[in-house]
């Protein structure tokens, strides 16, 4: 029973992880393509709009309260003893407590409707502007009222691929419909507005397909709150929208949306980056959350051993390689945008090693959701989201975009260490020497790596010689990364191995 519960997990891990490297990869590209020919059509301006607007619309997923975590953590044990009343239990007091803040998106909207316009964009069209706001809103109004409760059922039962795959299809439509509406010079209210559509189509396709899946009351009625840690998620959950949305509203109010602009364009590397790991990480956590649920500690001990190890690895060999290639790609992207200086070297690097910081929190941070140590934790994500704020805002007067970016890397320092020292003794059991032996050969990895690298680069003029230099660089960083961790982690590279050659 226990190897065939075994080869389900690892098979559902595989289909959620290789979904979503699809889907992370097709955002990324799209990524890439929108805003370069929104800068090159419409101007910094217009994208440091839309990037503002966007950030500020984010703003209300504060009221989510962490709520989803909790939700996905509670279902993990009626899911696994097949407890078809209390899943209903949960999914009817998830729903109710989103379509709460759907209504409360409607007022937001429309109070940004009169804020945004006034302080933040006083020089562009009122009408453009409210517009602007409304039709970016859509997306996030189908997902309040109707899917959001359906996504955290779906990684609660292992089955993220679905997800993933309707939003890679949507995202196809949505991206060839912008690429040819901004071709043809359509208005950018219009391409926002089909964008838009295709987005919003999401929560529709994954209610039909919950529909025929599972058997569902989503008005089952109850006497007890069946999400017993309802509100003990905040913390997690603000410190989370913090970060996503934290510095291009700070850039907003206190620089202009040029800055937002510049800071866009190298956020837009570092999400897709952050995306494709977070990816990884998240495909493992339902199933951390059914070892748990089963007591299997042991198993779920070695697992992360291993999970640690090798994501720490492709953080290093990831993001070392962002931190040399990161400003000569932007030079390149922007070639030819010249109403602002892109050429950002001190914030390229500082962002780098804030959001490297962050992916190497990850493993930690799911194992105490899949835990379900939401209430044991929280306050270390209050103190995490707090001096991310007060940091950004003391530094970004005097030292702008850089300010922001070390605001987030002291934040995340801070908040990785508190999470390894806290999960090694209350969930995993372990000795710290484990972390700290990682992060000594992190560090090593990096030093050496990033030396050699900057001794061999050269500044390219195009996007030939970009991917030439991005070659050289990856091969550099790779070669350190198997020879040291040959030299302290024999025994993972062997497992490593061995399961490559299963495959």
């Amino acid at each position: 029973m226990s190897n065939s519960l075994d080869a389900i997990r690892n098979k559902k891990i595989k289909v959620n992880l290789a979904t979503s490297m699809l889907n992370q990869a097709v955002v990324i590209i799209g990524g890439f393509i929108v805003p370069r020919l929104i800068l090159n059509a419409y101007g910094s301006q217009t994208n440091g709009l839309i990037n503002s607007i966007t950030q500020f619309l984010g703003i209300i997923s504060f009221l989510d309260m962490g709520v989803g975590m909790v939700v996905t953590s509670t279902l993990f044990r009626p899911l696994a003893q097949n407890d078809s009343i209390k899943i209903s239990e949960i999914i009817s007091s998830s729903d109710k407590f989103y379509r709460k803040i759907g209504c409360i998106l409607l007022l937001y909207v429309g109070i940004l409707s009169i804020f945004y316009p006034a302080f933040i964009a006083p020089y562009l069209p009122k009408s453009y502007v409210i517009l602007l706001i409304f039709i970016i809103s859509i997306e996030l109004f189908s997902q309040y009222f109707l899917g959001i409760t359906d996504l955290y059922l779906l990684t609660a039962m292992q089955e993220s691929y679905v997800q993933y795959t309707v939003q890679t299809i949507t995202y196809l439509f949505s991206l060839m419909v912008s690429i040819i509406l901004i071709v043809n010079h359509s208005s950018i209210i219009i391409v926002k507005a089909c964008s838009s559509f295709f987005l919003a189509l999401r929560p529709v396709i994954i209610r039909l397909y919950i529909q025929r899946k599972i058997s569902i009351n989503r008005f089952q009625k109850y006497r007890e709150e069946p999400i017993s840690q309802k509100w003990y998620g905040i913390g997690q959950h603000i410190s989370f929208v913090v970060l996503q949305n934290t510095d291009a509203v700070i850039l907003s109010l206190f620089k202009n949306l040029s800055e937002v602009s510049i800071y866009a364009v190298y956020n837009m590397v570092i999400i897709g980056i952050k995306a494709f790991i977070s990816s990884a990480t998240s495909s493992v956590m339902p199933a951390f959350g059914d070892l748990f649920a089963r007591d299997e500690m042991i198993k779920a001990r070695n697992i992360f051993n291993y999970f640690e190890w090798l994501i720490h690895n492709v953080i290093v060999l990831i993001f070392g390689c962002t931190s040399v290639l990161l400003l000569p790609f932007v030079m390149v992207y922007t070639n030819g945008i010249n109403d602002v200086d892109y050429s950002q070297p001190v914030f390229a690097f500082v962002i780098t090693l804030a959001n490297a910081m962050h992916c190497i929190r990850l493993p930690y941070n799911i194992i105490i959701k899949a835990a379900g140590k939401y209430k044991e934790t929280q306050g270390s994500y209050y103190i995490s989201a707090v001096s991310n704020v007060v940091l950004s805002i003391i530094l970004v007067n005097r030292y702008g975009l850089v300010g922001v970016a070390v605001g987030t890397l002291i934040s995340m320092a801070f908040h990785t260490f508190w999470m390894v020292i806290y999960q090694s003794a209350n969930i995993i059991e372990r000795s710290l020497s484990i972390f700290g032996k990682q992060l000594s050969v992190d560090f090593l990895i990096f030093i050496i790596a990033y030396k050699i690298s900057m001794y061999l680069y050269y500044v390219p003029n195009n996007y030939f010689e970009w991917i030439k230099n991005a070659l050289i660089t990856f091969g550099i960083w790779s070669i350190c990364v198997v020879i040291i961790n040959m030299l302290f982690y024999r025994h993972n590279i062997g497992i490593l191995l061995k399961r490559g050659a299963m495959r």
